[in-house]
């Protein structure tokens, strides 16, 4: 019995042994290949050429030029894009003295609006019947005459703010112009609605992490879907093409999208044809058919020609937010550096 037990403890003791010296190869080679790995990293990145005085030259040429954008970012939104909003060389003492040109711009502004006004045309079959389209409400001029009127009751602390609502309406004006006066959309249908300051005169609340201050305001207008996203994308991004119009020039102000959302208006659903008995000839009717008598199939397809010559397009509406922004001066372009961790 001892003697079978020393067998089995011999067996047990020698399997362990070789699972033991099986772990300590894996781990040995497994060391190794790290440690032959990183010496092969170690040993290429001797060979690259240490950095010369040119290398660092172009560093710090490099260095330099970014500092250099960043400065010219930081003064350029300081002094120039960031208080373009505010900024005017005319003050006024009084509010009459202001309201004797805001009257004056006022009255240009709906002039220009409306000389840009254009409606799609009708098909030439309801022209010759003298057809016309059904006026809508003219909600333009009810905007200019409510407009006039706010800037007769202002006080003295609001004609900045007044004049800044001025100076976008005209920035929105001369892109409107610019791009008007283009052969592409010299006929897309345009009509001014009507602008929305709400809180635009309020000071906006912004914390220091916020570079800019905004300003929201809303332009109403209907137009072509093409003619309504180009005047957004050149409010949003100035270029020489909407820069400047015979009207005047715009600011460039920094402008912000809120959103932009389109409606289409409303069209009737049944139309009714009337057919003379001058025309009943070119629609091959003949003269004493009446319309009991008239054969279906024939009235269908002349209703079809018909409606395929009296198809017209309707403006869709559009109300297109956005954020007039000026620098916050609350806020210190930079990162802070961390505080250093405290000894242990």
């Amino acid at each position: 019995m001892k003697d079978s037990l020393h067998f089995i403890l011999f067996g047990v003791l020698g399997f362990l042994g070789l699972v033991m010296t099986g772990v300590g190869v894996m781990v040995k080679s497994g060391a190794e290949s790290d440690l032959t790995a990183a010496a092969g990293k170690l040993q290429a990145a001797a060979k690259q050429s240490i950095p010369s005085a040119g290398d660092v030259k172009d560093i710090q040429a490099r260095q330099a030029r970014f500092i250099a954008e960043v400065e010219k970012f930081r003064a350029d939104w300081e002094s120039n894009q960031g208080k373009a909003l505010l900024r005017f060389d005319k003050t006024y003492a009084t509010p009459d003295d202001f309201n004797n040109d805001a009257s004056r711009t006022i009255s240009a502004l709906q002039m220009r609006f409306q000389a840009l006004e254009a409606e799609w045309p009708l098909p030439n079959l309801l022209v010759k019947l003298g057809r016309k389209m059904q006026p809508e409400e003219n909600e333009g001029a009810r905007f200019w005459e409510q407009t006039a009127s706010d800037m007769r009751r202002i006080q003295q602390p609001e004609i900045l703010m007044m004049q800044a609502r001025l100076r976008v309406m005209a920035e929105v004006l001369v892109v409107c112009e610019c791009l008007k006066a283009m052969p592409e959309y010299a006929s897309a249908p345009f009509s001014f609605r009507k602008f929305e300051f709400g809180s635009f005169n309020n000071e906006p609340q912004a914390e220091e992490k916020e570079p800019w201050l905004r300003h929201e305001f809303q332009f109403v207008f209907n137009a072509s879907p093409s003619l309504a996203l180009a005047i957004t994308d050149s409010l949003l991004v100035p270029s020489n093409a909407t820069m400047e119009s015979r009207g005047g020039k715009r600011e460039g102000l920094p402008l912000e999208l809120v959103s932009l959302t389109g409606f289409q208006s409303s069209r009737a659903h049944d139309t009714g044809y009337e057919i003379s008995a001058e025309e009943r000839a070119k629609w091959e009717i003949p003269p004493d058919v009446t319309d009991e008598q008239w054969d279906n199939a024939k009235r269908a397809e002349v209703a079809r020609k018909l409606e395929a010559e009296t198809v017209y397009g309707v403006s869709m509406r559009f109300e297109l937010k956005l954020s007039a922004l000026r620098a916050n001066p609350r806020w210190v372009p930079g990162i802070k550096a961390q505080a250093a961790p405290a000894d242990q």
